[in-house]
């Protein structure tokens, strides 16, 4: 029934449709629906991607198959990733984690790839990183989907850094740098003059210190009467949340009609950020460093100190918050509950510190740090100072996740279950229909041909020739207490790998 629904939804309206069975052969309706919902909502985002990607490979005469990397860190055909997008998430850091082993060739170590969003921390044992067995969590949601057991948090290279009360907030909130926006609009020093002349209003804290520009997208999307005034007030150039306010007439900053325009990427919000530290330092000289500068000197006056000594003391409260980020990721378990545990967070807090004058702590990691992604030089050796840890720093650390996508494979595994029916004989499950034995082996060698034909297919989908297929039994049967066994139930898994095929199809 399932399958006939999506077939007349996708005849009447043309659109995807997203089916739980197709992503999940788990048990559980919530979560199954959780998945289900997600890759809905990727759906429209994956296939922009892909069309953009096809538009340029075209314009570069490049004709060959598109694979995306999942969150396993294995490869999914273009076709195959837009039915089912949500098994992307986390991807990048998959690949990335992949990449860091190829450069470097270690089987056991901490990968740390920190990039412009966030930074991911994943654990190499044995040369393999462990999937998340019960699913990952997207949006705060549990999914079946399967990925890497990652940590992520909101900390890169373009974190919105702000003061409030005094006290300095990293993340998670993403902003691009003002150092960005000033090399790609003339118009960024008027914006800067406007926050220069009412700094006042910035004392209790400096979280609406942001720039809006137009990035030139979202021709056709429905604008309420506010949200047009808005577009109107970015023609010319970049204005400040405050301009806008005032162009509009909103009371607060707050209410300003944002958030519609930044999802569907018509606008650009643009803020103070690790990036136009490194600028303001001169440990980087990216896009326009005279605009990070001024960002950094405005800051600075707001809060009264220098501004040298004020990049230093960010850039210190940067690193002492990423190696705080990787010691509750090697402690493991739940670090909700380390936040909410006051006693906790004073034993981490005088790690971070070196103890007092009456006793010192310190934190032997006995794992190297590989660290990735273009900001992470700038950090994480201080940060694993503080844990006692080895850094590795490979070459072409800046492209580990393209080295590891390209050295990725595809993956596919399927089950099926026979179980005893209830008026005798055996059931398959997890096929279409209800398929019913008298005897075992016929049910089992039934089930073998079927899941081999089902791998096989799905392999095709996802975008490899391969056809070999490799089929394990696991047998649920316990004791009683008559000294006989119950059979409950096989379970019949296989798994197929194959390269990505190189060249595509000809018509005909």
């Amino acid at each position: 029934h399932e399958q006939q629904v999506k077939e007349i939804v996708r005849e009447e309206t043309g659109l995807f449709v997203t089916c739980g069975h197709e992503l999940s052969d788990l048990l559980d309706f919530r979560t199954r629906a959780h998945t289900a919902v997600a890759n809905g909502r990727i759906v429209p985002l994956l296939a922009k991607l892909l069309r953009d990607l096809e538009r340029v490979l075209r314009e570069r005469g490049i004709r060959a198959p598109i694979a995306v990397v999942k969150g396993d860190g294995t490869l999914i055909g273009k076709a195959a990733a837009l039915e089912r997008p949500v098994e992307t998430i986390l991807s990048g850091p998959a690949a990335s984690v992949a990449g860091a082993r190829v450069l470097t060739g270690l089987d056991d170590a901490v990968v740390v790839d920190m990039g412009g969003t966030t930074t991911d921390v994943a654990t190499i044992e044995g040369g393999t990183v462990k999937v998340s067995g019960s699913g990952s969590d997207v949006g705060g949601c549990r999914t079946h989907v399967r990925a890497l057991e990652i940590g992520t948090t909101g900390l890169g290279g373009d974190s919105f850094l702000a003061w409030r009360q005094g006290c300095l907030e990293i993340g998670p909130r993403r902003v691009a740098p003002v150092a960005w926006l000033g090399a790609r609009e003339r118009g960024t020093g008027k914006a800067l003059d406007f926050l220069a002349g009412r700094l006042d209003s910035f004392k209790g804290s400096t979280r609406h210190m942001q720039i809006v520009a137009r990035t030139g997208e979202g021709d056709g999307l429905p604008l309420s009467a506010e949200e047009r005034e808005i577009l109107a007030a970015l023609k010319e150039r970049p204005a400040s949340l405050p301009e806008l306010a005032e162009a509009t007439g909103i009371s607060h900053l707050g209410l300003l009609p944002l958030s519609r325009l930044e999802e569907h990427h018509v606008i650009q919000r643009c803020g103070f950020t690790p990036t136009d530290l490194l600028n303001t330092a001169r440990a980087a000289n990216l896009w326009d460093a005279d605009a990070s500068r001024r960002m950094s000197a405005l800051h600075g006056e707001i809060v009264g100190v220098e501004t040298g000594r004020m990049v230093e003391n960010l850039w210190e409260e940067i690193v002492r918050k990423l190696a705080l980020v990787l010691l509750k990721n090697q402690l493991g378990g739940d670090t909700d509950t380390l936040d909410r545990c006051a006693g906790c967070r004073r034993l981490m807090g005088s790690i971070m510190e070196g103890g007092n004058r009456n006793f010192g702590l310190r934190v032997n990691m006995r794992l190297p740090f590989i660290g990735i992604g273009a900001p992470v030089h700038h950090f994480l050796p201080r940060a694993a100072a503080l844990l006692g840890a080895e850094v590795v720093l490979p070459d072409h650390a800046d492209v580990a996740g393209a080295i590891g996508a390209v050295m990725s494979r595809i993956e596919v595994r399927r089950q099926l279950k026979i179980q005893p029916g209830d008026r005798g004989g055996f059931m398959l499950e997890g096929l279409a229909g209800a398929r019913h034995f008298t005897d075992f082996e016929r049910a089992s060698e039934s089930a073998e041909g079927a899941l081999v034909d089902m791998v096989r297919e799905t392999a095709r989908a996802f975008g490899t020739s391969e056809e070999a297929v490799e089929v394990d039994f696991e047998d649920h049967i316990v004791p009683l207490g008559d000294g006989t066994q119950l059979f409950l139930g096989r379970t019949l898994t296989g798994r197929l790998v194959g390269e990505p095929d190189l060249v595509l199809a000809r018509a005909g």
